[in-house]
């Protein structure tokens, strides 16, 4: 008997290991959990949930990444937050503002036809624009033909060839509801684009206690099956054997290499350079910017309306797009800052502010470029799978999606065994 063969006579069901313990890696464990299935699920930091982590300071939860979810465009998503009891609460358009210059323009319909950035031609080609995006059907299995047809157009290309839409619509507001993939509107295919640009017609929620509740959430339910701590320095594929793992342990993932294994399954909930480093093998393509940002606190009276601040890219000479917003009953701010370059410059913003914590933003956002071939979940070899925020359309949904996806795929082939 193979040591493959004997892994699968021990438990009566494979093992699997899992690379990552971002919201993917958490999702993907979960899933694979509801299926009865055994799995380890290594992550090199100390804590769990990538993008989905946040800070708690003084009872106010500022987050290190994402920030909300749509029950509309994220159904995978928002059956798990249902299914962990997570409470959350809607977030209010208007508590979401423009800085242009020294002006603040809330987001809302009226504010925006009030503010002058927009011809009034402009303004009747973006309530086309919303029109057009509430009849588009996003679902990730079966998208919309019209979607798959102008995969092959840029967003910018999009706005301006089907919507005639001006650069200073473009600029000024196409590009609030894509900035945050860090790249420009000819950079990113019209289908991810207007996907994006749906969220700003749809009513979005937060968890109460920001997005890392989710993935303490999940982790609490795995019971022990995470290890924290534990870099995956390398992975191998024996014949006969299955996969082996090579492991560094311990706080700053400098001890000694340890080998542990065999597993039937892969799953890479990492970003694609990772991926390659571990098993150059593996053959996955997806373009992953990434940028950075801080966590600060500062005194700011004329932002306090707001929860979320935005800005947009043309004339930004101090290359930060925004950040979330929380108040202190003593008038201090707490701030989560983006940051599309990395010499951005936070007092260009606010006069005076203390960075709490420097953090990575985004760190495995996969972008769809115009023309680009749409990637699944399976790879080039069999039994390794990637699961993330690449698949269709680049968001905390296909974390989830790609992670259930997966989880259904390994559960069926087990059955048919």
């Amino acid at each position: 008997m193979t040591a493959l063969e004997k892994v699968r006579d021990r438990n009566r069901t494979p093992t699997i290991a899992i690379i990552g313990a971002g919201i993917a890696g958490l999702a993907s464990a979960y899933h694979l959990q509801k299926h009865n299935l055994d799995f380890t699920l290594y992550e090199k930091k100390s804590e769990v949930g990538g993008r989905f982590s946040t800070r708690a300071i003084e009872g106010i939860y500022i987050n290190r990444g994402a920030l909300m979810f749509s029950k509309k465009f994220n159904p995978c998503f928002t059956e798990l937050v249902h299914e962990l009891g997570i409470e959350y609460e809607k977030l209010e358009m208007s508590k979401f503002v423009l800085q242009d210059g020294d002006r603040l323009i809330p987001l809302t319909q009226w504010s925006i036809l009030k503010s002058g950035l927009f011809s009034f031609s402009d303004f009747l080609k973006w309530l086309r624009l919303k029109k057009l995006l509430g009849s588009l059907n996003f679902d990730f299995t079966s998208p919309d033909e019209r979607l798959l047809k102008w995969h092959g157009l840029s967003l910018a290309e999009f706005c301006k060839r089907e919507l005639g839409l001006s650069d200073t619509m473009i600029n000024y507001f196409v590009q609030l509801f894509t900035s945050y993939a860090y790249v420009d509107p000819d950079e990113i295919a019209a289908d991810h684009g207007l996907f994006l640009l749906s969220y700003s017609i749809t009513p979005c929620y937060s968890p109460k206690k920001g997005m890392g509740e989710v993935a303490l959430q999940i982790k609490h339910r795995l019971k022990g099956k995470v290890k924290v701590h534990t870099r995956v320095r390398k992975v191998t594929y024996e014949s006969g054997k299955g996969f082996m793992l090579t492991l560094e342990e311990g706080k700053g993932n400098a001890g000694e290499a340890q080998v542990d294994g065999p597993y039937e399954y892969c799953i890479f909930a990492t970003g694609q350079r990772n991926v390659k480093a571990l098993m150059p093998e593996v053959e996955f393509d997806v373009f992953a910017p990434k940028t950075r940002g801080f966590i600060l606190e500062t005194v700011s009276p004329r932002y306090r309306p707001y929860e979320l601040l935005i800005f947009p890219k043309v004339g930004n000479t101090h290359g930060v797009h925004g950040g979330e917003l929380r108040h202190l009953p003593d008038g201090r701010s707490l701030c989560g800052i983006f940051l599309y370059r990395p010499d951005g410059d936070v007092g260009a913003i606010f006069d005076n502010y203390t960075i709490i914590e420097r953090v990575g933003w985004s760190p495995a956002i996969g972008v769809v470029q115009p023309g680009r071939k749409l990637v699944e979940v399976t790879t080039n070899l069999k039994n390794v799978f990637m699961v993330g925020d690449f698949f269709r359309f680049p968001c905390h949904e296909s974390c989830i999606y790609t992670a259930k996806k997966v989880a259904g795929m390994i559960a069926k082939e087990v059955k048919e065994e």
